[in-house]
């Protein structure tokens, strides 16, 4: 197995020291050859099929931010890549987000609360508005940048992810009006040249995941885990995650489920936003 963190600068260096000095098989990435990829994560995707040694049998790719944003134990993360691993599983799946995950009903509901603006209106073009409000498995919230997979996972995923985008542009070009949201700025605070879609491959992870039945290890969040990250809060975001698990599919729990997280956190309070700078401390609520 080899599990890359990618970094842009060396200064990102000593926050994948502590993964690298447990784990033989994690090395540093430098990835400077992707900066000025419009489509940011998915050029190192196609890089690490790209380089596939045969000899490994898993490939994986984690943020330099993983440690800094989860907080999670070392020891905790280590030893459940294990078990994926010894199960012969197609996917890790690792979500330093756990807050959100307790939170929101899924990624793209996530995007509308605190993404680029428009995301409702693309979602409405892409025929995806039943994610507004949707609640998916607990074990399908993810972004894109914490994977450790098999070739096959891996290619397999970039098909669907070439598939998604290739319907996107056909739509975009008998759609003046999604092609001018598709393409244009996102807003996105750390370059306002991007447009939507780095943001939408983000949240196909958690689609492929659900819509394709894949065979994966996600990663479980502790009580501990939650504890350590949100302090006094930790309790009931805790509880609030164990309640969504249970949401799926019974609307009677769904119910309970938001109207505890409405009490514990209203969109927009204080503590909603606290909530948020806790579980990603360079998220932009600006």
């Amino acid at each position: 197995m080899q599990i890359r963190f990618a970094y842009y600068s060396r200064h990102h260096l000593k926050h994948i020291q502590p993964v690298v000095l447990k784990r033989d098989d994690c090395t540093p990435w430098d990835v400077n050859f992707n900066v000025g990829n419009p489509l940011l994560e998915y050029g190192l995707f196609v890089n690490l099929l790209d380089t596939w040694d045969d000899t490994i049998h898993y490939k994986g790719i984690m943020s330099w931010k993983a440690l800094r944003k989860s907080r999670v134990d070392l020891n905790y993360l280590s030893s459940q890549i294990d078990i994926g691993v010894r199960q012969g599983y197609e996917a890790i799946i690792f979500n330093p987000a756990i807050g959100n995950n307790a939170v929101f009903e899924n990624m793209w509901a996530q995007a509308i609360a605190v993404g680029p603006p428009g995301f409702e209106k693309l979602m409405e073009k892409l025929s995806l508005s039943h994610l507004m409000s949707e609640i998916l498995p607990v074990s399908s919230f993810v972004a894109c940048s914490y994977i450790i997979g098999t070739r096959s996972f891996w290619s397999n995923y970039l098909d669907y992810i070439d598939a998604s985008l290739d319907s996107f542009d056909e739509l975009a070009e008998n759609d003046s009006e999604f092609d001018a949201l598709y393409f244009g700025s996102a807003g996105y605070h750390r370059d306002p040249e991007l447009d939507y879609r780095p943001f939408i491959i983000e949240r196909l992870l958690q689609m492929y995941l659900v819509s394709r039945h894949i065979d994966y290890y996600y990663i479980p969040p502790t009580h501990e885990w939650f504890v350590t990250k949100f302090g006094s809060l930790g309790d009931e975001l805790f509880e609030l995650y164990k309640l969504k698990q249970d949401a799926v599919g019974d609307d009677r729990t769904a119910k309970v489920w938001r109207d505890r997280r409405d009490i514990l956190c209203p969109f927009e309070s204080d503590t909603f936003f606290d909530i948020l700078r806790m579980d990603d401390p360079e998220i932009d609520l600006g």
